[in-house]
């Protein structure tokens, strides 16, 4: 899902808006999975 997850401990120092984004995608795909979840359960 973030490809950048296992890095995040050796980055936050000095980029976290790296990890920010990584966060952000996550939910935005967790979000994605819901949708497609609820419109599989209504069909």
């Amino acid at each position: 899902m973030c490809a950048t997850s296992v890095n995040v401990f050796s980055i936050k120092k000095q980029n976290r808006y790296t990890i920010l984004t990584c966060l952000f995608n996550a939910s935005q795909t967790i979000l994605i999975h819901i949708q497609i979840l609820g419109t599989t359960v209504d069909s």
